[in-house]
C-alpha cells in the first residue's frame, strides 16, 4: 500500500510510461501529504458514504484552546491518519506551539513510509486555522 494513489498512477504513467512499476519517494510522500490535507479538509459527516470521513468542525472553538481541545483534535487527526492513510506507520503527532494572536493550532506529525522494500522518515507540518482550513506540508527532518 505505499505505492501512489490509483488516479496519481495513472497520470504518471501517461507522462512517463517508462518509469512503470517504479516509485519515486518524492511523489509518495507528495501523494500522502496531499491525500491528508484532503482528508483534514473535508468536515465529519459530509461524505454520505462514510460519515466518519473528515474533521469535525472546530471554528467555533474560537481563541480558547485549552489542552483538552489541543489533545482532542490531536487524537482526531491520529485516528483519521491511522484509518485513511495506512501508508504512514510509526505514526506520531506532537502539538506545536504557535503564538496566541495567530488564532490557529498546529501539529508536527512523523512516521515511516515503506518505499521499494526500504523505509524513509516524512515530515509534516499541520496548522488548523480559525477558519476551519487545515494546511498539510511537508518539512525536513528535525
Amino acid at each position: 500500500m505505499s505505492e501512489l494513489r490509483f488516479f496519481e498512477r495513472l497520470r504518471a504513467l501517461e507522462a512517463e510510461p517508462k518509469k512503470r512499476g517504479r516509485q519515486c519517494s518524492d511523489a509518495v510522500m507528495d501523494s500522502i501529504v496531499r491525500h491528508l490535507a484532503h482528508i483534514l479538509n473535508t468536515r465529519k459527516g459530509t461524505v454520505l458514504l462514510d460519515p466518519e470521513f473528515g474533521l469535525q468542525d472546530y471554528t467555533n472553538f474560537g481563541s480558547s484552546f485549552s489542552e483538552d481541545t489541543v489533545g482532542a483534535v490531536r487524537r482526531s487527526i491520529e485516528r483519521l491518519v491511522r484509518r485513511y492513510e495506512p501508508r504512514i506507520q510509526e505514526l506520531c503527532i506532537q502539538p506545536r506551539p504557535v503564538p496566541p494572536e495567530e488564532l490557529e493550532l498546529a501539529f508536527d506529525i512523523s512516521g515511516v513510509v515503506s518505499l521499494d522494500g526500504g523505509r524513509s522518515p516524512l515530515h509534516m507540518k499541520t496548522n488548523i486555522r480559525c477558519s476551519g482550513e487545515v494546511h498539510v506540508s511537508r518539512r525536513d527532518a528535525v
